[in-house]
């Protein structure tokens, strides 16, 4: 698992606090879509974007969020944060050759960069102390944040490495 970049780290810390995020069962699950509204973003919704769950588009003051109108609210959800992830993480800053598909470092590049947005998604959808609360139990987690068994997975692979075994 990788960490998140020092500017996810401090994206992700701000919305937690300037949301009032992860304080109570109140605050699940976490209003991912009133959030992304607040913070500028347009969200639409499509059919026919498999494989794709969602994609974004950042161009200064535009941010525009298409999201896979047939997948699951869960999914949606996770699409959502993960998106939102990526231009607070800094992903579109990076160097156009390092991304572009055809460039030397891409599959690292863009392995490490979707590693880091699930983890972004996971931790900003599943609070500490709904892990703590439920004993770690995947599906009560993913019932109560309302997000797929798989990103609950995530958060814990990610939480268990930050307690236990030193930093992500």
């Amino acid at each position: 698992m990788s960490r998140l970049p020092v500017a996810g780290e401090h994206a992700i810390r701000d919305l937690i606090s300037r949301y009032n995020l992860h304080t109570s069962r109140l605050a699940l699950p976490v209003p991912i879509r009133l959030i992304a509204r607040a913070e500028g973003w347009r969200v639409w919704y499509r059919e026919g974007l498999w494989p794709l769950y969602a994609f974004a588009v950042v161009d200064g003051p535009i941010r525009l969020m298409v999201v896979n109108a047939c997948l699951s609210d869960e999914h949606q959800r996770w699409a959502i944060a993960h998106e939102m992830a990526h231009a607070l993480n800094g992903d579109g800053s990076l160097h156009p050759h390092l991304c572009a598909a055809n460039g030397p470092l891409a599959p690292w590049t863009t392995r490490r960069m979707e590693r880091q947005a699930d983890q972004f998604a996971a931790r900003l959808l599943i609070p500490d102390w709904i892990i703590d609360e439920t004993g770690g139990d995947i599906a009560e987690i993913a019932a109560a944040c309302e997000v797929p068994p798989r990103l609950v997975e995530l958060r814990l692979a990610g939480l268990n490495k930050r307690r236990g075994h030193g930093r992500e």
